[in-house]
């Protein structure tokens, strides 16, 4: 009965034993800071995840003094484009850095293709929900050579935190996937 219980506990930890935890921000040179997007209000103002990322990276500029931000979320669930509507309040906040939108990605995988198409950065801070930090991690690293993430500073629900653990599951699966089919090929 206990090496059952054992192998359903590691079972449901495996997503955390192949993801692995974001790098955290030591102090080193970054190029940008890539806000991620999440949804507006349905009126299209600001919510309130997004104004702790935004505060985040107001947080992350100051530390890094870093003045290239790169806000990244087109309208996914309602007609408000994430990022131009983060990307306004920021530019209230912080006039003397270059503040840039991306506003055609719809999940977080399109976040860092868009914003590397675009921009070309290598070294980035990672500014997202501390829920969403871990997938947010995976992605960046496919796509930049020196990724690091901070999570906005207020703690997110256990149903916030229980839907990335899903959705781990699921980029497991397409990881998976993808491989397979490189191997036919």
């Amino acid at each position: 009965m206990l090496i059952i219980l054992l192998l359903i506990t590691l079972l449901l930890l495996f997503p955390f034993f192949i993801i692995s935890k974001p790098k955290r921000y030591q102090k080193e040179a970054i190029d940008c800071l890539l806000v991620l997007g999440c949804p507006c209000e349905r009126n299209g103002k600001l919510s309130n995840k997004q104004k702790q990322r935004l505060e985040t990276c107001i947080h992350y500029q100051n530390i890094t003094e870093c003045r290239h931000i790169i806000i990244s979320g087109g309208a996914v669930h309602n007609e408000a484009i994430e990022a131009e509507a983060m990307a306004q309040y920021l530019k209230e906040q912080l006039n003397a850095c270059q503040i840039e939108t991306e506003c055609k990605a719809r999940n977080t995988f399109q976040n860092f293709q868009n914003t590397k198409k675009l921009y070309g950065k290598e070294r980035i801070l990672i500014i997202t929900s501390a829920a969403h930090c871990r997938r947010a991690y995976f992605f960046a690293r496919k796509f930049y050579a020196h990724a690091y993430a901070a999570k906005a500073s207020t703690k997110d629900s256990f149903r916030e935190y229980l839907i990335e653990y899903f959705r781990l599951w699921n980029v497991l699966y397409w990881e998976v996937r993808l491989r397979i089919q490189k191997k036919h090929k």
